[in-house]
């Protein structure tokens, strides 16, 4: 389906609106180019965008900063979900996307989880021909970067 990314986005800040206004989470938005239009499964797409950005939300202290962010790099749209929340030990960071792994600090968190979350993510991503990559480190927040294959409708 075609989906337009501005308004997608806004859907999914909607989503989790009053979890970041509950926490006093400061967000950061780029849309580049605003109001681009792409062709894909809207189906994976909002599983892939809507998980990373409910762990970040999730995860993030009061007032932590978030940053969600797209970019159309040639044939491909690049989507970064940024915080400055617990991080993920780096030792752990190869388990990550293994299904039922969750970080030992996520664990300790008091928050619920499956560990199947990004173990979704990634399936879906590989669906959609893509591939997601994450830097962190305990205590220094996560940055997540999806990169799919983009067939753009329209842009602006």
């Amino acid at each position: 389906e075609d989906i337009n990314l501005s308004d997608f986005f806004s859907g999914i800040e909607d989503e989790f609106l009053e979890k970041i206004n509950e926490k006093g989470i400061i967000l950061n938005r780029q849309d580049m180019p605003p109001q681009l239009t792409i062709k894909t499964d809207s189906r994976l797409f909002h599983i892939i965008v809507s998980n990373l950005v409910s762990n970040a939300v999730k995860y993030l202290g009061e007032k932590g900063n978030l940053a969600i962010s797209y970019e159309l790099k040639d044939k491909s749209l690049e989507i970064v979900i940024a915080d400055d929340g617990i991080g993920i030990p780096e030792e752990e960071l190869g388990r990550l996307f293994a299904k039922f792994f969750r970080a030992s600090n996520a664990q300790s968190h008091q928050t619920e989880g499956t560990g199947l979350g990004l173990y979704i993510v990634k399936q879906s991503v590989e669906q959609l021909g893509g591939s997601i990559t994450v830097d962190s480190a305990e205590n220094e927040g996560a940055r997540f970067v999806v990169v799919v294959p983009a067939s753009v409708v329209s842009v602006g």
